[in-house]
């Protein structure tokens, strides 16, 4: 008998069979859960940390801050800090980036501009920081990020000290 060019099967075993069926099987299987979870939007909260969308505004002085960096630190320790740029007094972490339900430190920095291109070849001082240590190296700033709503934050910082 001809076993069609495969191996005969040792006696006491059955022949092994197809595995491209079963392996297709599962395959086909999987692609009909992701789309039937992406129609039914049950995988929305598919991140395990529960990431939220982050945006705001951040004004200087009641003048939108033309650029800087917004940098949230969770409090309660162990959660991973992140932060964005600001450009035109805006800034967004969207959710694949953004923070998990929580309280953070948030601190908002924004050089001078100096006019200076950075130079390989011989020393430039860091530029002097517009923004009053209140509210970078020394903040008071926080933000509470819900698993629920709009997790929109508005800072108006000012130079006079008072915020």
């Amino acid at each position: 008998m001809s076993w069609g060019g495969f191996p005969r099967p040792r006696p006491g075993r059955r022949p092994q069979k197809d595995l491209t069926a079963r392996r297709t099987g599962r395959v086909g299987a999987g692609a009909l859960l992701a789309a039937g979870c992406l129609l039914a939007g049950a995988c929305e909260d598919a991140d395990p940390l529960g990431r939220r969308e982050v945006s705001g505004t951040v004004r200087l002085d009641g003048e939108l801050l033309e650029s800087g960096v917004i940098h949230f630190e969770p409090q309660a320790g162990g959660g991973q800090a992140t932060g964005t740029v600001i450009r035109d007094g805006r800034f967004e972490l969207p959710a694949e980036h953004g923070l998990p339900p929580g309280t953070y430190t948030v601190s908002i920095s924004s050089p001078e501009p100096t006019g200076q291109e950075p130079s390989m070849d011989e020393y430039v001082p860091p530029p002097p920081e517009r923004i009053p240590k209140q509210y970078n190296v020394k903040t008071t700033l926080t933000a509470e990020v819900t698993p629920a709503g709009a997790n929109r934050f508005e800072f108006d910082l000012q130079t006079g000290g008072s915020q």
